[in-house]
């Protein structure tokens, strides 16, 4: 979870500050050549990643180091084979000079890096297996204080985009050599490659991989689409829109990605919980993604008054975090359910719309046009899940839903009429009254922020932590 969050912020900071010195151009290329070496490295993963853990874990249970070995390094060795192949093929073709679009050979060949370094994948299973995430946190650490050493240096001594993308690399290379080192020392080396353990991985992650990559291709296709039919200058300014509104969306988000495991474990109490994290997690976003809508420029002030046109977009893709997080705690239930076809079904709702939608709107509005694409599939998607909570048995309780949502979107609305100037005043008074109307109407109780921490805490842990903050508690949820 940590280091979920640092590279969260790390990496919005990173896009930032590449924005500030080198200009949207510059991160219009490298947005640009990572979308294309992570939907690569994601379909060609075929979910082995997440497979193998199931049967790293099953081993290890059973104190069978042989056969984990065996796994793994199964596992390790076919990721590198077919991330070699492609890394080969992309650098291959960037070198032969072949021009697609905006598209320059050397994207191909940078990229090609990025899609060697993702058998970096395989390392993180085993220390999650091992419960060694504490290496994986630290890799994360160095990764991004190395992501930035090197791709702002490169940037400053003049090396663009290349920098800026190389310099992205050294996180995935900073997890295969802390995971590889860890391999070597906890399990040991092997030249085993078993075909029928192979098989079975194979079987295992493809479950998971399918709504994996469906979501990935929504995600990055949008920013591939912008690049190859407006150019890198509107890509850099989509890229760094979209990148905001996923740290807004992370608000909501980080409620229901570490309380996926407890989600699982539960066997009485999970669709309660689940409404919890998201009533919860919307009350906490809505204040900030309504403060986006009513200043959706309020970015390019940071930017020093540059890239004007981010407003639009920003506007847009602040709204599309509004359905993503209700869509997203509804989906981890349906996968702590073990309903992966209608995980599937949701991905599928969300994402061949903004496919579609790229591919026809974005030639003709450009950026615009694609977070208009990518807010379309987010409402499709909340959709298709409204219609699977029903029928898992989750009912979601929409007048509240509107009530969390009415004074903020309203406020947003009334402050959008008014001047610039104001913003200050606008942003505190959305903030403070959607909080004090959140309290008056009882969205955030007490129960449920209690019932939240003894989930993710350990029981002595839980109860202290309850005990510290009681007194804020009664304060913001207006409870004795």
């Amino acid at each position: 979870y940590l280091t979920s969050i640092v590279n969260n912020a790390a990496g919005f900071l990173y896009w930032l500050v590449i924005l500030t010195i080198g200009g949207s151009e510059i991160l219009g290329y490298t947005s640009t050549t990572v979308g294309l070496a992570t939907l690569t490295t994601g379909i060609l993963s075929f979910g082995v990643n997440r497979g193998v853990q199931r049967f790293l874990g099953k081993t290890l249970g059973q104190n069978n180091i042989q056969e984990l070995k065996t796994y793994f390094w199964t596992t390790t060795y076919f990721l590198l084979a077919t991330y070699t192949v492609a890394a080969i093929a992309m650098y291959t073709l960037g070198s032969l000079g072949l021009v697609f679009g905006n598209y320059k050979p050397q994207m191909f060949q940078v990229a090609s890096i990025l899609i060697f370094l993702g058998v970096a994948s395989s390392f993180i299973a085993l220390l999650i297996t091992y419960l060694r995430t504490e290496f994986i946190l630290v890799a994360s650490i160095i990764g991004n204080a190395l992501k930035f050493a090197l791709g702002v240096t490169l940037v400053l001594l003049g090396y663009d985009w290349i920098g800026a993308a190389l310099g992205y690399a050294m996180i995935s290379a900073a997890n295969l050599t802390i995971g590889l080192t860890y391999a070597l020392k906890a399990i040991g080396p092997s030249l085993t490659f078993n075909t029928k353990h192979l098989t079975e991985v194979l079987k295992a992650g493809v479950v998971s991989w399918l709504p994996g990559i469906i979501m990935l291709t929504g995600q990055w296709l949008g920013v591939l689409a912008v690049f190859g039919f407006s150019g890198a200058v509107e890509t850099g300014q989509y890229y760094i829109a979209f990148a905001i509104a996923n740290l807004i969306l992370m608000i909501a988000a980080s409620l229901g990605t570490p309380l996926l495991p407890t989600l699982s474990g539960m066997t009485d109490g999970r669709k309660r919980m689940c409404w919890r994290i998201l009533k919860i997690g919307l009350a906490l976003m809505t204040p900030i993604t309504a403060v986006l809508i009513a200043y959706p420029w309020l970015p390019t002030l940071v930017l020093g008054g540059k890239y004007p046109n981010i407003a639009p977009i920003m506007l847009v893709l602040a709204l599309s975090t509004i359905p993503l997080a209700i869509t997203f705690p509804i989906t981890n239930l349906v996968y702590a359910y073990g309903n992966y076809f209608q995980v599937l079904k949701i991905g599928l709702a969300q994402n061949i719309p903004r496919i579609i939608l790229y591919l026809t709107i974005t030639p003709i509005l450009g950026g615009l046009g694609t977070a208009i694409a990518y807010l379309t599939g987010s409402i499709t998607g909340l959709t298709q899940a409204s219609r699977i909570a029903n029928h898992v048995g989750l009912k979601l309780n929409w007048g509240k839903i509107g009530k969390t949502l009415a004074t903020p979107l309203t406020l947003a609305m009334i402050f959008m009429l008014l001047p610039r100037s104001l913003w200050p005043i606008g942003a505190l008074t959305i903030i403070a009254l959607t909080l004090a109307v959140n309290i008056k109407q009882k969205t955030l109780t007490r129960k449920d922020i209690e019932e939240i921490i003894k989930a993710v805490a350990p029981k002595q842990a839980a109860e202290k932590i309850i005990e510290k903050i009681g007194s804020i508690l009664n304060i913001l949820t207006a409870e004795s």
